[in-house]
């Protein structure tokens, strides 16, 4: 669960290459069932900072 005008990073994974990170804005996140949520995010620019970059590296 997300809630609305909070900041998510993603690290989407693709197939033999390493996880692209995105920055979202959530709009909305609605109760799919089962324990699942459907998250709508509004893409922005990525912050850069040491944290980001570190947890970046990690992935």
């Amino acid at each position: 669960m997300c809630y609305p005008k909070s900041t998510l990073l993603m690290a989407i994974h693709l197939i033999d290459d390493k996880p692209a990170v995105l920055a979202g804005r959530v709009t909305t996140c609605d109760y799919a069932g089962e324990g699942l949520y459907f998250v709508e995010v509004e893409l922005m620019l990525k912050p850069e900072n040491d944290d980001i970059r570190q947890w970046e590296a990690q992935r």
